[in-house]
């Protein structure tokens, strides 16, 4: 595993006391912070859903930008229909 697994002073559970549904788009290459912390840590807080964006870093959003927004708009939509909308 490369990079850090948390952040420096940051625990895992840092994130399960936000009470809202979450998506976590993150780089399977990220070299700062590695993938696994984003594995550890999403099914400890309730309501979150992980995607991993292969080949991307740290930058997700540049490095594969139609991706991450793909994975948000299928978010977004099955938020909606859990709802009615």
């Amino acid at each position: 595993m490369s990079g850090r697994t948390a952040p420096a002073g940051q625990s895992p559970s840092i994130l399960v006391t936000l009470p809202m549904l979450m998506l976590i788009c993150w780089g399977t290459d990220d070299a700062w912070i590695a993938a696994e912390y984003a594995r550890e840590s999403a099914p400890r807080t309730p309501g979150t859903r992980l995607r991993l964006i292969g080949g991307a870093g740290r930058l997700v959003q540049e490095d594969a930008p139609a991706r991450p927004t793909e994975a948000l708009l299928r978010f977004l939509l099955d938020d909606a229909a859990a709802v009615g909308l």
